[in-house]
């Protein structure tokens, strides 16, 4: 019966998705802030304490705990993120870096021909003149065909 009332109620997780790449980058940024902005605050409370109430003891003990501050939000903002679940398969797609290396080299050609301009068009026919060899429909002969059979 008191294992009943002392024990934790188990949590059931719906899903097990992380955050992405930017959601998690976000969160730390959002921290980071966070650890800065309440330095000011404590400095202030700590001055406070000792002008205004002449608790140099506590405002002693704000200050110390207000030193490490940004050193921590710094560690804390350049973490690593969520770590790697290890059940989770580590898959390499080489066909995907193979189509990323592709894209690169086009574009780096691509890059190598606008640099080089365009090619010079001299002693060279630029435009061709071709020979139509179909049926030409002119709209205005065919009304005057009709203006001549309405008459």
């Amino acid at each position: 019966m008191f294992r009943k009332i002392f024990r934790r109620n188990e949590i059931l997780l719906i899903t097990d998705k992380k955050r992405t790449h930017s959601q998690d980058i976000r969160h730390r940024r959002r921290i980071y802030n966070i650890i800065q902005f309440s330095r000011v605050p404590l400095l202030a409370f700590a001055g406070l304490c000792w002008m205004m109430w002449g608790l140099w003891w506590l405002a002693a003990i704000i200050f110390i705990i207000s030193i490490p501050l940004p050193w921590i939000a710094v560690v804390i903002a350049n973490a690593r993120g969520e770590p790697r679940d290890p059940r989770e398969r580590a898959v390499y797609k080489p066909a995907l870096i193979r189509e990323m290396n592709e894209q690169l080299r086009l574009e780096a050609a691509r890059a190598r021909e606008l640099e080089a301009g365009p090619p010079s068009a001299e002693g060279k026919e630029v435009d061709r003149i071709r020979r139509f060899e179909g049926i030409t429909i002119d709209a205005d002969e065919d009304l005057e065909e009709d203006n001549k059979n309405d008459s």
